[in-house]
């Protein structure tokens, strides 16, 4: 049913999630929408997974999961990215993309996609790019104190996974549906070489932003010692 690439992606996925729970929220703001949203991935991703294990990985009917997830995602790591912005303007813009993205977001489901004609493509698209967006100005603005390096901050590596994840992941989709038609065994291998790859790299980069706050507190309670 699963194959080696899908056993290594979950065993990253439950990694990220268990040091998430483990790392402390007093030293991660907005830690609490990363733990949801990691927990509610894994639940729908294992859920696509076990509905389409009838069905050889291309040939895979699209999953109504993916036109509720998706737009759960772009809501949960905003309000999660919105929480270390200090532009105001920025906050505001956040805000608005809520209500415009989920309008979009209905719209495409049900003219579209009609809740499961294709992989909804476009609807995820719109939400990462103001994703990558959202997570480049956070970095040009972040602000961090002199006596801690800025690899050590986990919204620093949070910020660098999304950025490298999406921006692969934004034109990986814009063929992916095409190719599924026309070239089958393309599509597969590009889902197998480029997308998988990509969320390793994500989950890798968030297991290790967990660590870091995980050092932090170790480092902050051997200082008050």
């Amino acid at each position: 049913m699963f194959d080696f690439t899908d056993i290594i992606y979950y065993i990253l996925l439950l990694s990220a999630i268990i040091l998430s729970l483990i790392a402390p929220k007093d030293h991660f703001r907005g830690l609490i929408y990363l733990r949801i949203l990691l927990i509610v991935g894994f639940c729908s991703e294992l859920s696509v997974d076990l509905i389409n294990s009838n069905y050889k990985a291309v040939h895979a009917p699209p999953s109504p999961i993916h036109y509720f997830y998706i737009p759960f995602e772009y809501i949960m790591l905003s309000v999660f990215l919105k929480k270390y912005l200090k532009v105001k303007l920025v906050k505001t813009l956040i805000n608005f993309s809520f209500i415009i993205y989920v309008l979009v977001a209905l719209y495409f489901s049900i003219f579209y996609y009609s809740f499961g004609k294709d992989y909804p493509g476009i609807i995820y698209n719109f939400g990462i790019g103001f994703l990558i967006i959202w997570s480049s100005l956070l970095l040009f603005n972040l602000e961090f104190n002199k006596k801690v390096k800025l690899i050590q901050l986990p919204i620093f590596w949070i910020c660098t996974a999304i950025i490298i994840l999406y921006s692969g992941v934004f034109f990986y989709n814009g063929v992916y549906n095409y190719l599924v038609d026309a070239r089958t065994e393309l599509a597969y291998k590009l889902r197998r070489n480029i997308n998988l790859n990509l969320n390793f790299i994500f989950y890798i980069l968030l297991c290790y932003s967990f660590i870091c706050s995980i050092r932090h507190k170790k480092s902050a309670k051997s200082s008050t010692l």
